[in-house]
């Protein structure tokens, strides 16, 4: 099976057939070739709307013949929100998705499948990211040769399109890729790297082959966007800016455990952008505001209702309540660090939340073993009821600022009748706007991971001083009433990942950083009458060493290694 499609309907770039209906069609699929650079245009304005196609394929499912699709799983839903949901969080400690668990057995979050080159999901990233380096490079091919529309608009074109090409490198390397104590200082073989358009066959190369374009790109990307002559309005919230770039090259850097690099970059991207207010933080991540650095943009007459990333993972999306699974809990491993004071602690559907004691959230007549689902049909837990809907009628943030309205968590808006699921642990951070509508700007990049970024590289330098003003920034906020923070050596390190791990909880960055900081995968099981334990039912807990399963790399899938015969596939197995 191949499937063409242009961006934006016309003028726009021929995209890889990488979104199939299912998984065999999908491993089956040959990537296919761009259209001739007659058919996209001559000018910058026609390679502009070529560059928004990017932002606009960034937040869509599965698109056939130019229509949004599903298949798959979850119902096709891809885009840059469903790869950092799936590989960032689903993978990772600090989240448990239900809807993962239920739909796939659980292996997946069991980390079951990452040596596995047969499933869809790697299969589906794959196609994604190197769909966004097809498009990007179309772009650079032809840019050069454009007739320029609008004065600098040629030099805003191609850092855009740098900046997509190295961020989409940036994540192949995260789910494809060693961590950098893995990979011989950069010289083990990983990904493939494509430069132009053209389906050639290529050999795998280096993780260090991949971190020298991506700096190369965000270097260039960063120097045009900086040009007084480059015109630099913004679209859409979906293209990048000269922050992006910057952050960019900050995440590049984390990889490679380049501080001094990850330190510029970061502080950098985070001028003239204001952390999120603590009002902000709780506002339910609708709408961006300051702080928010790249999203998607939202447009009521798209219409993706029910298979947007809201929908699934919203805490009022339509199928938390209608498949009655919820949309992701937080690890009481990582909640129980939070201060008792902290704002982000309200977030979440925890004992102290709603004022029972903790020993009444591990009963088996109370939290489901296997599910970890409130049993809200029982009569004895009436009282535990009517606090849980309290809380959730009082977590509701206001009205955006779009004047959409905004359901309460895990109730029914299809009008199916379903009662809400409550999930030990349940998120209420991530809401969507608009009814069946189900519209949000999920956060791609916010100035708040900046100033974490920026911390964590002063202290792993030996600059405590500023890592403990930066993170003090942030807890200072978050913690009303706090001291400024005075750890020093590994206690400060260890600081700033745990308030990176919560500050970004649910933004797809805790499986990224596990990797990358050489830690275990951990997620306690839930122990009848034992209020010290986890609270993940044991069929999902996970204790995994950085060694085991791969290193944590996935493996490249099948699709690719059969089409591209340069490729020798035991160079990336230990």
């Amino acid at each position: 099976m191949k499937r063409n499609i242009i961006i934006n309907g016309a003028l726009g770039l021929l995209l890889i057939g990488s979104m199939a209906s299912c998984a065999s069609d999908y491993l089956d699929t040959e990537p296919i070739a761009s259209v001739t650079n007659a058919q996209v245009g001559k000018s910058t304005e026609d390679l502009m709307k070529a560059v928004n196609g990017i932002g606009w394929f960034m937040n869509y499912p599965q698109i056939v013949n130019g229509k949004v699709e599903g298949g798959g799983y979850p119902c096709g839903t891809t885009g840059e929100p469903y790869m950092m949901t799936y590989f960032g969080d689903c993978y990772g400690q600090d989240t448990y998705q239900n809807h993962f668990a239920v739909f796939q057995g659980g292996d997946m979050i069991r980390m079951l499948y990452v040596a596995n080159n047969s499933y869809y999901s790697q299969a589906k990233a794959w196609g994604f990211y190197y769909t966004l380096i097809r498009q990007a490079n179309a772009i650079l091919d032809m840019v050069d040769g454009a007739e320029e529309s609008i004065e600098g608009q040629r030099n805003q074109i191609k850092a855009q399109a740098l900046t997509f090409r190295a961020h989409a490198y940036v994540r192949l390397l995260q789910i494809f890729g060693p961590r950098w104590q893995d990979s011989n200082n950069g010289e083990r073989k990983c990904i493939v790297l494509r430069l132009h358009q053209g389906t050639e066959a290529l050999p795998l190369v280096t993780m260090n082959e991949v971190l020298n374009q991506i700096y190369a790109d965000c270097t260039e990307a960063t120097t045009l966007f900086a040009d007084p002559a480059t015109y630099n309005e913004r679209p859409n919230w979906s293209v990048p800016t000269y922050e992006v770039a910057c952050g960019t090259f900050a995440r590049a850097a984390l990889l490679k455990q380049d501080w001094a690099t990850a330190e510029k970059w970061a502080a950098e991207a985070q001028k003239g952008h204001e952390i999120m207010t603590n009002a902000q933080w709780c506002g339910g991540f609708m709408e961006a505001c300051d702080d928010y650095l790249w999203t998607n943009s939202v447009n009521q007459d798209d219409r993706l209702t029910n298979i947007s990333w809201a929908a699934y993972n919203a805490c009022n999306g339509n199928y938390p309540n209608y498949w009655q699974i919820g949309s992701g809990n937080i690890n009481i491993d990582l909640y129980e660090q939070m201060d008792p004071k902290d704002i982000r602690r309200t977030r979440f559907l925890m004992p102290d939340q709603i004022n029972i004691d903790k020993a009444q959230f591990y009963k088996a007549t109370v939290f489901n073993p296997t599910t970890m689902f409130f049993e809200g049909s029982n009569k004895k837990n009436r009282q535990i009821l009517a606090a849980i809907t309290t809380f959730m009628e009082q977590a509701t943030p206001p009205t955006p600022s779009s004047g959409l309205e905004v359901a309460t968590a895990y109730t029914d808006i299809g009008g199916r009748g379903t009662a809400p699921t409550y999930v030990f642990g349940a998120q209420v951070k991530f809401y969507a706007m608009g009814g069946s509508m189900q519209l949000c700007q999920y956060p791609f990049m916010r100035a708040t991971e900046m100033l974490l970024t920026q911390a964590e590289a002063c202290a792993m330098q030996g600059k405590t001083g500023d890592a403990q003003a930066l993170i003090s920034k942030l807890t200072q906020m978050r913690v009303p009433g706090s001291a400024a923070v005075t750890l020093t050596g590994d206690e400060l390190i260890e600081f700033i990942r745990t308030q990176r791990r919560i500050e970004l909880w649910g933004e797809g960055t805790t499986f990224f950083d596990l990797k990358r900081w050489n830690k275990h995968n951990v997620r306690r099981a839930w122990v009848e009458n034992d209020p010290t334990s986890g609270n993940c039912p044991a069929t999902y807990a996970i204790d995994i060493a950085p060694d085991e399963v791969n290193h944590w790399v996935f493996m490249l899938p099948r699709v690719e290694s059969d089409y591209n015969k340069a490729i020798d596939v035991s160079e990336l197995l230990w």
